[in-house]
């Protein structure tokens, strides 16, 4: 066991191989009370080796129960006088198995432990793997500052050991990738692809990551059609169907993203609808529901979309949450509830000292942003500078193409008898449905029709399915 264990933590390192699968098989099937066999650095690396090969099988259920269960019990985290190395090796599985959950507030926490030990002259093997596992964990919870900071010291280890750039270790790809989304940033994500793509040679779980990139590239460069395709993979598991759920959960954000973008916002509102939001909202699919929402100009959807989100803030990362505020903040503006859109804009203006505001932008419509932007200053003009960021960094987000015809705004009656116009029922047949006279299905069909612009039954059908009405 120690030995399996062992080989499968020197591969997380720089320069590391693949462990053998038997290796793999042989940890997967241990169980914490094997572990408890060993002394405490021995224990720690047993534990740190059973940890990774449930991540490195793509076991996402298996790695986050053993990663709690070693929390719970707390004598599995070993005295702090153990080797450093083995200190090391164990919270730095866990930590990896909360960042490929999204759970920065777990992930943190490693994190925050093994960042003192970077002082007491362990090698630059082991630096690099904790560097890399803090940018990325600092990029999911949006501390978008500590983790420039993080790959910043990585790129001086890098230097100071010669080591080239032709490949980058798989938590700094997550945090490259992450910073490079949320900035919009095409120049970062276009350098960390081919060194990311070379990491599937002695890591082959991160295809799923690879080719998340590789969509994610496709968005910056303005390619949405690649960007659906590849992205779409990603989240159906086509490539690696066991990824992580970080990964995956990604994925079909941006899938979700690049709908709206390309004039689809129902598709996107329709492919969210049934999808469980996961617990982590470090990628927040309400939020980019609520952005299809405000695109069709449907705000109390927009707003209905992040009322969870609203009373579960804590889980939210520091890069979505502000976008969440923000879109609520447009839709209570248009449904004229100004005092809650003044707040939920205010706070949301707090996070653009320590994070680019270019992902909470992204999908939202340009007049709605200058709209709120002139209430707020119409409130405080001291706010002029920090909204004058935010315009410069709106010239620079592409705007989401408007819908090919706009929802109109019906009454729950029309919405009622708008859905019953694309059945084959007559008139008659859907007033004796409804239990009321025919002229009076006939008298709000005809509101229907003239609302929507149409000059037939069949035509105010078409413009309802080309607005998304059905799907939403």
């Amino acid at each position: 066991m120690l030995e399996a264990a062992q080989s499968i933590v020197d591969s997380s390192l720089r320069g590391g191989r693949f462990p053998e699968l038997v290796s793999v098989d042989i940890l997967r099937r241990c169980s914490l009370s094997d572990a408890k066999k060993f002394e405490d650095g021995e224990r720690q690396t047993v534990l740190a080796g059973m940890v990774m090969a449930r991540v490195r099988s793509d076991d996402t259920e298996a790695s986050i129960g053993l990663a709690d269960a070693i929390r719970d019990d707390l004598l599995n985290l070993g005295d702090r006088t153990s080797p450093v190395e083995s200190l090391l090796a164990l919270e730095a599985a866990l930590a990896e198995v909360y960042v490929n959950q999204g759970n920065a507030v777990r992930s943190n926490e490693h994190v925050q432990r093994m960042l003192p030990q970077l002082h007491r002259g362990i090698r630059a093997e082991w630096r690099n793997r904790v560097l890399g596992i803090a940018a990325a964990s600092f990029a999911i919870d949006g501390d978008h500052v500590a983790a420039e900071q993080m790959i910043a010291e990585i790129r001086v280890l890098e230097a100071e050991q010669g080591w080239g750039d032709e490949r980058v270790e798989y938590m700094q790809a997550v945090a490259e990738a992450i910073l490079g989304l949320t900035s919009m940033d095409a120049a970062r994500v276009r350098a960390i692809l081919p060194r990311a793509r070379s990491l599937v040679r002695s890591e082959p779980t991160a295809l799923s990551l690879v080719r998340l990139i590789e969509a994610l590239n496709a968005f910056v460069e303005g390619d949405l059609t690649a960007t659906l395709v590849r992205a779409g993979r990603v989240a159906q598991g086509t490539d690696q169907p066991n990824g992580p759920s970080m990964v995956r959960t990604c994925a079909l954000g941006l899938t979700a993203i690049a709908h709206v973008m390309r004039g689809s916002p129902a598709q996107a509102v329709a492919m969210l609808r049934d999808v469980p939001l996961p617990g982590m909202h470090f990628m927040c699919l309400a939020m980019i529901r609520s952005s299809a929402y405000l695109v069709l100009g449907e705000y109390r959807g927009a707003r209905g979309a992040t009322d969870d989100c609203l009373r579960m803030k804590v889980v939210h990362s520091r890069w979505t949450l502000p976008a969440t505020l923000l879109r609520r903040a447009v839709a209570n503006m248009r449904l004229g509830n100004v005092e809650s859109a003044v707040r939920e804009a205010l706070e949301a203006l707090e996070y653009t000292g320590r994070l680019d505001p270019s992902f909470g932008l992204m999908l939202v419509p340009t007049q709605d942003l200058l709209d709120l932007g002139r209430l707020l200053l119409s409130r405080d003009r001291s706010l002029a500078p920090r909204l004058r960021l935010v315009l410069e960094r709106m010239r620079s987000i592409p705007s989401p193409v408007a819908p090919e015809f706009t929802l109109p705004v019906l009454s729950r009656r029309e919405r009622l008898i708008a859905h019953h116009l694309r059945s084959d029922s007559s008139y008659r047949q859907i007033a004796d449905g409804l239990h009321v006279t025919t002229s009076t299905v006939k008298s709000q069909a005809s509101a229907v029709l003239k609302k929507v612009g149409a000059s037939s039954r069949e035509d105010a059908v078409q413009r309802l399915e080309k607005s998304g009405f059905y799907e939403l």
